[in-house]
């Protein structure tokens, strides 16, 4: 109805003539502050946790990274100097998928629970961590990792293995875990492209790619002999053989 009323009497013109300032300010749609927290590349996913559970989080945080995954920890992402409310909202409006950390506590939340609610109305994938409470409400068809009791590490493995199952997230992610074991030690690649084939996820063709753009050294390559033969990785295409027709027609 105001929209019609606006139309109907060119208000928006009016104020754009009259009063410039005004027209931005009512008629102009509100720009998204630059969410820079963000590691380029990576797939974007916002940790939804109760301010308590700090330490856990950092961890978490560091081992999805591991996997190409760049979570946003409100405590350890927002600046002093900033307005933290519209770093949470910038990171809501431009995250991947919400990891929830669901624990005692969290539906009390205020912030918690209005976090999960943008996701839902967002509908970008929501993957509940299961630390002692079950996911409630709309919030509730989920059903989530149970993670009680688990180390950091396993719980970022258990996560990338439940991202990778949803078949419209699986391209872009495996990508994401190229680019961020090319950065990570021979222990700690070999070790997660171990894992990684182990889940019988990514085709053999994904697992090809992935392995010739994660940089393996060649001391990388003798420890992953057996995936690199199996999927094919390193292959030089064989160059095209050119036919010659000969023509007995023609004298020497």
């Amino acid at each position: 109805m105001i929209a019609e009323v606006v139309d109907h009497f060119d208000i928006d013109l009016w104020y754009q003539q009259q009063e410039p300032a005004k027209y931005l300010r009512i008629f102009t749609p509100a720009t998204l502050k630059s969410a820079d927290f963000w590691k380029h590349d990576y797939l974007r996913a916002f940790v939804s946790h109760l301010s308590s559970n700090r330490g856990r989080m950092s961890a978490l945080k560091a081992n999805l990274a591991n996997w190409g995954i760049s979570a946003f920890i409100a405590h350890e992402d927002i600046k002093a100097s900033r307005e933290w409310r519209d770093e949470v909202e910038a990171g809501l409006e431009t995250m991947d998928v919400l990891v929830a950390v669901v624990e005692p506590g969290f539906k009390e939340s205020d912030w918690c629970v209005q976090e999960v609610g943008y996701a839902l109305g967002r509908k970008v994938d929501i993957l509940p961590l299961r630390a002692g409470v079950d996911p409630f409400g709309f919030f509730g068809k989920y059903q989530g990792i149970q993670v009680k009791g688990k180390l950091p590490d396993r719980v970022a493995n258990e996560v990338v293995q439940a991202l990778l199952n949803k078949p419209h997230l699986r391209a872009r992610l495996l990508q994401c875990i190229a680019k961020a074991f090319a950065t990570l030690p021979s222990k700690k690649k070999i070790d997660l492209i171990g894992i990684l084939d182990s889940w019988s996820i990514a085709t053999d063709q994904q697992l090809q790619v992935l392995l010739e753009q994660a940089s393996l050294s060649d001391f990388e390559r003798k420890h992953l002999e057996g995936v690199i033969v199996r999927v094919g990785a390193f292959k030089h295409p064989e160059p095209a053989t050119q036919t010659v027709d000969f023509d007995d027609e023609i004298p020497f």
